[in-house]
């Protein structure tokens, strides 16, 4: 699956692992070097995720699945005071993420379709896949485009990038 767009998150959304498309396609360094990504805190503290895709659906509709995502996850990890702690850190500094939290909400995050604004190649619409490892709270993101598509073109053109990139970095 290097050949897609692909990230690696731990239960509370810290990236631990992503592709080298993935980091192509969002302009993010690897979890290595920035081990302090997640995706709860830039779309809810840091409100950086709105200028890098844009879910169909609008904000909302991606922000309610996170945070159900994260309800969901809550029940498993009740005992988790680093898992209860960061929740609470995000409730007192996200109004917004406090309030989807008290309706109380929850779902596994499975798919949404979102545009990607690239400076590279412009925007491109894809689909993204959110598949959680059985017995775990691991979740796999995936992204994908229509096969013969202008943004499979453009996943292409990124593809080749990001290869010629890593094969740099391992000189």
């Amino acid at each position: 699956m290097s050949d897609l767009p692909l990230a690696v998150f731990a239960a509370d959304w810290t990236l631990l692992h992503s592709t080298p498309l993935w980091r192509a396609l969002f302009g993010a360094p690897s979890a290595l070097g920035d081990p302090s990504q997640n995706l709860i805190v830039q779309t809810f503290v840091e409100n950086s995720i709105a200028d890098i895709a844009t879910a169909h659906g609008g904000p909302d509709a991606f922000e309610r699945a996170l945070v159900a995502d994260l309800r969901r996850t809550a029940v498993t990890l009740s005992g988790d005071s680093r898992f209860q702690a960061f929740i609470a850190q995000v409730r007192g500094q996200s109004p917004r993420f406090a309030a989807l939290w008290d309706e109380g909400r929850a779902a596994a995050h499975r798919s949404l379709v979102k545009t990607v604004h690239s400076p590279l190649v412009g925007d491109i619409t894809l689909d993204c896949d959110v598949v959680t490892v059985p017995d775990s709270d691991i979740k796999l993101v995936v992204y994908s485009a229509r096969e013969r598509s202008t943004d499979a073109e453009k996943l292409d053109f990124l593809r080749v990038g990001a290869v010629s990139s890593q094969m740099q970095a391992g000189r």
